[in-house]
């Protein structure tokens, strides 16, 4: 719902060294040269949000989060910082950045779930919420005639032992793979009518089945990277009308509510086509499957059964 407290807290180094080498996950060190007032400028905001009245802020994973906290109390120390980086643009958008993170379901899950306001240009400064894009910032700094920055290396180097096993190839467990498949099958249920039919149908219903879940997340958060999800244009809980209809042997109803869905789909290809929100690969396919099932419904002819009656002349 976007209240999600996260909390300012006092780690002993030694402690926090520990913790990454268990993970064996690196830390780096940047050593800033600042001033004594500057410096003390720095521990006086430190220790402010560590008051119990406000150490506790609301958690927005691109707007307020651990790297963007820091970034809020290095910058106002070093003069022209932050004006120079909000108005230099990144030439990415926030979704392309944490595309660059993310793969498989995680990142089908998250561009699912994300709306198209993360599609557009950011500014250097909102980079900033990933701490590769800190550190990058940071280290080019200019403070007083210096460089920011007077020391950089290696508190802990991790080796290579937390390699991620896998037991499946990529392709065989990916997002694309398994909706290419059901794609497939799909085909084949244009050639065998009745389990084309069911098989669609359960199609339609878990697709609507995930709109409906979407639609709710979007009307109960205050995450605003959530809002204006154009995704609602294929993951639709209108499809269900269709499924109803065909259960029902509508046909006439099943043919108008598939035409709709095809309009909202094709509506999908222009959000598309001008850039207005990310089409992840499996949304693509997932869109071509359900194009398919409602244009196979649409000119699927209607069957006419003859009456004739027999009389004595």
């Amino acid at each position: 719902r976007g209240k999600l407290e996260y909390m300012l807290g006092i780690q002993y180094m030694d402690d926090f060294i520990a913790q990454y080498k268990w993970e064996e996950r690196w830390v780096k060190e940047q050593v800033l040269d600042l001033d004594s007032m500057q410096t003390a400028r720095l521990v006086d905001r430190l220790e402010f949000l560590y008051l119990p009245a406000n150490r506790y802020y609301l958690y927005s994973f691109l707007y307020k989060n651990c790297t963007s906290e820091l970034r809020d109390i290095i910058f106002p120390l070093v003069e022209g910082a932050e004006s120079s980086f909000k108005n230099s643009m990144a030439g990415v958008t926030d979704r392309e950045l944490i595309n660059g993170y993310i793969s498989g379901w995680p990142k089908f899950g998250i561009n699912l779930i994300l709306g198209s306001g993360l599609d557009k240009e950011i500014s250097v400064y909102q980079s900033m919420f990933l701490p590769d894009n800190l550190y990058s910032g940071i280290s080019v700094l200019q403070n007083g005639g210096k460089s920011l920055v007077s020391k950089d290396h290696y508190l802990y180097k991790a080796g290579n032992s937390n390699k991620e096993r896998r037991d499946l190839p990529d392709y065989a467990i990916s997002p694309l793979f398994v909706f290419v498949v059901l794609l497939l099958m799909v085909l084949v249920g244009l050639f065998k009518k009745r389990f084309g039919l069911i098989f669609s149908n359960i199609y339609l219903v878990l697709v609507s089945i995930l709109g409906i879940v979407l639609s709710f997340i979007i009307l109960v958060t205050e995450h605003k990277e959530l809002y204006m999800n154009l995704n609602l244009l294929w993951c639709n809980p209108f499809f269900l009308a269709v499924v109803y209809a065909s259960v029902k042997g509508l046909k006439k109803t099943e043919r108008v509510l598939s035409a709709i869905s095809l309009v909202f789909l094709a509506l999908l290809q222009l959000v598309w086509a001008f850039e207005v929100q990310y089409a992840e690969p499996g949304f693509v396919v997932i869109v071509i499957t359900l194009s398919i099932v409602f244009l196979s419904r649409v000119f699927t002819p209607f069957r006419v059964q003859k009456q004739m009656s027999y009389g004595s002349r």
